[in-house]
């Protein structure tokens, strides 16, 4: 019909145009209809509507049409749509990468979004985006005179030639619309740059390119200037001597090494050790001492965050030291750890030695400096074990290969205990019910009346009140065999310990207090036991009798108060003796420390079985339990400990807010502890990796007090806050916890 009609509308065709001409116009008349009904056919949503092709994700966003398809900055719009939400939170609209400020949404409603159009906007696709979702997009036409491009920001602002830039900004355009970067009054080529859009263009740093400044041109029309740092990496000429041990002097020796900074430093073999260990640094030299922890292989100077070449080093490692063995009763098939110093990183070819029989390679699970997890080997026998690192050997520490029918304790919860207390023994071997098994508390049998519960691997038991105070030997028979002996400690008082084994962590806060930092590296060589409570006042008067409590606020559970640092050594050295156990402090050579006496030099035995207070290391370390926030436990102080926020004016009984993950309460608030250091405010600077203290002399007249009390405001009472007291010093918001070596 629309071809009879577009024939009859042409004026006399019949009678003015011959018959072939009239095919040829009639094929002509064919084809316009065939595109006049595909334009027809395709769904009008406008004028130059240019939606994406981008796939929008299931439940986006959808732009259904816009209230005027162009217009001026500053202008009016209104989307039609559905899924915007009810108000705009975090939504966001979008022209051309141009995103809307705050001050331009004028009202936001699920279906529609009202909003003045952005300043820098110009002609592209308005996209919506909500909680991440972004939707299909509509054609804009910004009208207007175009405004300059602005470079808001270069990421990173430094590289080598040939690393990738990123320009973000705005009003960019399009490359193809005759938009170039001029650097250091150079154009730069067109094959250098990788991605350009409206707010966002990528380039290649040109070859030979020096430092200099940058700006976009943009139909004509000229960006601000920026700073661009080409960067010299830095390069390794020589490091002297080549061959060191660890704590050995180094120079290395090169150009374009810079200044230390916090992002400037030396690797080696990938560690990077702690700022204590570099002696001086300038542009072609570094001075440094080696780093316990290195191993041989490249160091390598990162200087603005571009590293050097590598170039080798060989560290000959100090001789590989055993300190334990857990456990020390296995059978061939059983893991064992060694726990020690000088291990190495890595394995390698280094092996361990068990009883006579070398480990097999397929048998070690961990292997690092400190800790080895390896397999008892078949044929193994009771004898030492060994390490062979780099073809040096070991000090030897004993091992027991038990038989299959041996009976193993392993642990023994609580290690100090009272008459009457349910005493729990883990390990292997004890026969799935007692039978004719018993068990022997140093000579005397315990009755059976006294065992509670026996399986293959644990056994609960009452202590009873026949054996004094002191060092108790638990043995175990099983099957006619004897078990290896463990020692618990019977005690006048009911002091529950947490046991916290050996282990690394990061001492210190670089965001803390002025006394607080460096965070550094730190190592705990061994295990100890740690009270899961301070010392309370009801502990306190078991020890020195019932009259002797010098706290403020009298109540048996909460912790004991208004005692100076003298006073809290004699409760150590006075609980000790009555568990027959060593006293660890002494003055000149007596026990009897003066409670006011200042002048006096303690002196602590560590290896003695006593208890003492904790050191700073010690406490740290067990109050983090390996968080490495501020707080440790759950993070909230709220949860943690009582502080200034809770607005109480007392200490509060012990136990009353959540543990730590090593089951240890009020490490945070409360009141704060004592610890056996003395204070040096910068001793973080210079302090060892391994096993830190500060002993007192007369030339640290402060000890130092950690976790805060109710007193202080949250910050002061985190994990790695110090503060520093006289240690004649009597407040009501300083009690203290215990601890003793295992």
């Amino acid at each position: 019909m629309l071809k009879d009609n577009l024939i009859k509308s042409n004026i006399g065709i019949n009678t003015i145009v011959p018959k072939y001409h009239q095919r040829i116009l009639s094929q002509y008349l064919n084809a316009i209809i065939i595109c006049i009904i595909l334009i027809l056919m395709i769904p009008f949503s406008g004028c130059n509507d240019n939606s994406s092709n981008n796939p929008v994700p299931a439940g986006a966003p959808v732009i259904d049409s816009l209230s005027v398809i162009e217009g001026n900055a500053g202008e009016m719009l209104t989307i039609y749509g559905k899924r915007f939400g009810a108000n705009r939170d975090s939504g966001s609209v979008e022209i051309n990468g141009i995103h809307a400020e705050l001050s331009d949404y004028k009202d936001w409603k699920d279906n529609s979004i009202k909003l003045t159009i952005p300043v820098y906007a110009s002609s592209g696709n308005i996209f919506v985006t909500v909680s991440g979702k972004k939707s299909n997009g509509k054609y804009f036409n910004v009208l207007g005179a175009q405004l300059n491009p602005v470079i808001d920001s270069l990421v990173p602002n430094h590289g080598l030639p040939g690393e990738i830039i990123s320009i973000h900004g705005k009003a960019f355009g399009n490359v193809s619309d005759s938009g170039y970067i001029i650097f250091n009054a150079s154009m730069v080529e067109k094959p250098d740059i990788v991605n350009w859009n409206n707010v966002l263009i990528q380039f290649k740093i040109p070859a030979n390119s020096v430092t200099g400044t940058l700006e976009v041109t943009v139909n004509h029309l000229t960006s601000n200037k920026v700073n661009l740092i080409v960067a010299t990496p830095p390069q390794i000429m020589e490091i002297t001597p080549s061959s060191v041990k660890q704590g050995d002097e180094i120079v290395i020796r090169g150009i374009n090494l810079g200044t230390k900074t916090s992002e400037n430093y030396v690797t080696f073999n990938g560690y990077k050790p702690p700022d204590l260990y570099y002696i001086s640094w300038n542009t072609t030299e570094i001075k440094m001492k080696v780093p316990d922890g290195a191993t041989s292989g490249n160091i390598i100077v990162f200087a603005g965050g571009i590293k050097s070449n590598p170039f080798p080093v060989t560290i000959t490692l100090p001789p590989p030291v055993i300190e334990k063995i857990v456990p020390t009763y296995c059978k061939p098939g059983d893991f064992i750890e060694i726990y020690g110093i000088n291990f190495g990183q890595s394995r390698v070819s280094n092996y361990v030695e068990i009883g006579g029989k070398r480990a097999n390679d397929i048998d070690y699970t961990i292997w690092n400096n400190t800790i080895i997890k390896v397999k008892v080997p078949d044929g193994a026998v009771t004898g030492k074990v060994f390490l062979y690192i780099n073809g040096v050997k070991s000090n030897g520490i004993n091992i027991n290969i038990t038989s299959e029918q041996n009976p193993i304790i392993e642990e023994v919860s609580p290690p100090t205990v009272l008459s009457g207390d349910l005493i729990t023994i883990k390990g292997k071997r004890f026969g799935s019910t007692q039978g004719v098994g018993y068990i022997y508390l140093d000579t005397l049998k315990l009755s059976n009346n006294n065992i509670r519960t026996w399986s293959d691997n644990e056994i609960t038991f009452i202590f009873p009140d026949a054996l004094s105070t002191g060092n108790i030997e638990i043995t175990i028979y099983a099957n006619n065999m004897a078990s290896n002996k463990f020692t618990i400690v019977k005690s006048i008082l009911n002091i529950p310990v947490s046991l916290i084994l050996s282990g690394s962590f990061k001492m210190g806060y670089d965001n803390g207090g002025e006394w607080d930092k460096p965070a550094h590296n730190v190592t705990i060589s061994y295990d100890y036991y740690i009270g899961k409570t301070e010392i309370t006042q009801k502990q306190w008067k078991i020890v020195f009798g019932s009259t002797s409590n010098p706290s403020k606020l009298k109540n048996d559970n909460n912790p004991v108060e208004q005692l100076n640092w003298f006073r809290a050594l004699r409760f150590c050295n006075s609980l000790s003796a009555i568990e027959n156990r060593t006293p660890c402090y002494t003055v000149n050579g007596s026990t009897d420390i003066n409670e006011d006496d200042e002048s006096q030099v303690v002196v602590c035995n560590f290896n003695a079985d006593g208890w003492r207070l904790p050191t700073e290391a010690e406490w740290e370390y067990a109050c983090r339990a390996t968080t490495t926030g501020e707080f440790s436990g759950t993070g909230k102080i709220s949860e943690m400990g009582w502080t200034s926020q809770d607005k109480v004016n007392n200490p509060q009984e012990v136990a009353k807010r959540k543990p730590n993950k090593w089951d240890l309460y009020d490490m945070h608030g409360n009141v704060m502890e004592w610890c056996w250091d003395g204070f040096e405010a910068t001793f973080y600077e210079t302090s060892p990796t391994k096993d830190p203290r500060v002993n007192p002399t007369l030339e640290t007249p402060e000890r130092t007090v950690r976790g805060g009390s109710y007193q202080n405001s949250p910050e002061l009472c985190s994990s790695s806050h110090r503060e520093s007291i006289s240690p004649t010093v009597y407040q009501f918001n300083i009690g203290f916890r215990i601890v003793r070596k295992k």
